[in-house]
């Protein structure tokens, strides 16, 4: 019984603590540092790319993001911004399997820059959906949901044609 009382002593704690995390919102060195990793990623995606792309710009829309109706959505920047990593490190992978396609690789080598842009609300999937205009391809995926593999990014970049 006792070792019963201080595990749910040791579980509320815990459940406390992470609450508290999730709850508070990001100091402006957290946010800065954070936002500094998921470039990194996006630049490390970028590297499965641009070797055989190399003038080809990805970027991440952080103007619409960081614009999200955060109380609208029931969540809070410091709870979501963790899984951004997650959602766009297999950006890279799907990008090359859409290019193992000749006709997609055809016209994906005549795309200048691709923006991933997080959609404004939560959608019912986790998919990717892509808009080209011109050379520049925007994949709007929903950044609240799970984590997209490249599979979904592939499908996402195709959608666009």
């Amino acid at each position: 019984m006792f070792k019963t009382i201080i595990g749910r002593v040791f579980m509320a704690l815990c459940l406390l603590l992470s609450a508290q995390y999730v709850l508070a919102d990001l100091s402006p060195m957290q946010e800065k540092k954070l936002k500094r990793e998921i470039d990194e990623v996006i630049t490390e995606s970028a590297g499965a790319i641009t070797a055989k792309h190399p003038d080809l710009v990805l970027e991440f829309d952080w103007q619409t993001y960081d614009n999200l109706d955060w109380a609208a959505l029931g969540k809070t920047r410091a709870s979501e911004m963790p899984y951004l990593k997650g959602h766009i490190s297999s950006f890279g992978s799907g990008f090359n399997a859409a290019c193992k396609d000749d006709d997609y690789k055809e016209e994906l080598v005549k795309v200048t820059r691709i923006v991933l842009t997080p959609a404004t609300e939560e959608g019912p999937s986790k998919k990717a959906q892509g808009k080209l205009d011109g050379t520049t391809l925007t994949i709007t995926f929903d950044s609240l949901g799970g984590t997209l593999g490249a599979d979904d990014w592939k499908k996402g970049i195709e959608s666009a044609y």
